[in-house]
């Protein structure tokens, strides 16, 4: 059908060209996700979540609903935001308060990643905020000359929506898929001190 490879001539040169990784500034990953997603409601999602299984030899019907579907995809994505070339972090974010930011990684529509960020409803601009995964991911290396730890919390250690440490982490080190280093003792710890409370009893 000429006029469906038409339709989604640009969307298969995106995911030809896709390294299988969800960056947040990854056009793709959102594409195969909806992908996913129009497959599903097209009677093609399989009970493993493989639509193609290695080997398979696909047939002409599969390959003709494969191909709507993706036609399909492109134009929700195109019809909900001006365009289908949609960054993944624009819509998956971690978000606290008024603080949002773009996320890489995450499960969604049958994709997903080692220790996968999930993701709650879509909000009215088609946003997706992280819901749940790791509270505290944390790498550890040990060496001879001690250990060493390094960890990231989902947005920060403050519940006080007027710290700076409320999202900062979330900012900083979530988005950017980065660790901190995690101090153990004191001479680590307090340079970095801003208040102390003492508790007597």
């Amino acid at each position: 059908d000429a006029a469906l490879l038409e339709t989604i001539r640009r969307p298969l040169q995106l995911l030809l060209a896709w390294d299988g990784r969800l960056e947040a500034d990854s056009v793709a990953a959102t594409l195969f996700d909806a992908w996913l997603v129009q497959a599903a409601r097209l009677g093609l999602e399989q009970p493993d979540r493989a639509l193609i299984r290695k080997g398979e030899v696909l047939s002409a019907g599969k390959q003709k609903l494969l191909l709507e579907a993706l036609s399909r995809a492109a134009a929700e994505l195109r019809q909900k935001h001006g365009t289908f070339e949609v960054p993944w972090g624009k819509l998956r974010r971690v978000a606290r308060g008024a603080h949002s930011f773009p996320v890489a990684g995450g499960a969604a529509g049958g994709i997903s990643t080692l220790r996968a960020v999930g993701f709650g409803p879509e909000n009215p601009a088609g946003e997706r905020a992280a819901a749940s995964g790791q509270s505290t991911t944390t790498l550890v290396v040990f060496k001879k000359s001690g250990a060493e730890s390094y960890s990231a919390l989902p947005w920060g250690n403050s519940d006080d929506p007027a710290s700076p440490h409320f999202a900062d982490q979330a900012e900083k080190l979530l988005s950017r898929k980065a660790l901190k280093p995690t101090w153990f003792e004191k001479k680590q710890l307090l340079p970095h001190v801003v208040s102390q409370k003492t508790l007597e009893m």
